[in-house]
């Protein structure tokens, strides 16, 4: 009983008892980071990015852009508390190492102890620097692999047709009544060597290929009407 009456009345020593918070703390936050890993909604950056190249490689006649996904204001009210506690977190690690510093200050205690405990004091110092650094290097990476995948996909792309003398885009409009008809053509002209070998100009083969425009940029009222499909 004296042994427990003397433990009792002896001073709390706050330098002894430090990393124990730290160890606390640095529990607490791993948990907050795995509450917000879980309430993030995932590949938001790939998501984004892809819709950006998607738009940018589709065709001129995509369909008209969806409506935004609801945003769910309960998780969004949830992330911005986990937020707001792993920032307390770390400003309570701050404050912890200054209380620590000033500890070491203020203590009446020899040379060599005081030598040891400001030994800790760096130690802890230099483990919350390490735990702070780690956690940008994962957020880094993170974006890093995101990127790598956006931009290691390959996006479709529209094959663009090189327009020369030998391309006529014949653009014609036909009305009957309050009917509208379009019929836009493009016609390409290729020239190649007969079967024979014979190189000569009135010798060569002339193919004319020609295809619908079914969607003209410079004619967006084509839309409205009625638009001819055929090829040859």
């Amino acid at each position: 009983m004296a042994a427990d009456k003397s433990d009792a009345d002896r001073p709390w020593d706050v330098l002894q008892d430090l990393p124990f918070l730290f160890a606390s703390d640095n529990v607490l936050d791993d948990e907050l980071a795995y509450v917000s890993d879980l309430l993030e909604p995932s590949s938001t950056l790939s998501d984004e990015a892809m819709n950006t190249i998607a738009c940018t490689s589709d065709e001129s006649s995509s369909p008209p852009p969806t409506k935004p996904p609801k945003i769910n204001k309960f998780r969004e009210r949830q992330r911005q508390e986990i937020r707001s506690l792993r920032l307390e977190v770390q400003a309570l690690k701050a404050s912890l190492l200054g209380a620590q510093r000033d500890a070491l200050k203020s203590s009446t205690v020899s040379s060599w102890e005081r030598a040891a405990r400001e030994e800790q004091f760096a130690a802890g110092k230099a483990l919350y620097e390490n735990e702070r650094l780690r956690q940008n290097v994962q957020h880094n990476a993170t974006f890093i692999d995101d990127m790598s995948r956006v931009l290691s996909k390959r996006p479709r792309l529209t094959n663009v047709e090189r327009i020369d003398a030998s391309t006529v885009y014949v653009a014609n409009q036909y009305s009957d009544g309050d009917e509208v008809a379009h019929s836009n053509v493009v016609w390409k002209r290729y020239q190649g060597d007969d079967d024979d070998g014979d190189d000569r100009d009135d010798k060569k083969r002339h193919v004319i290929v020609w295809r619908s425009v079914l969607d003209d940029a410079l004619v967006p009222h084509m839309a409205h009407g009625v638009v001819e499909n055929d090829w040859g």
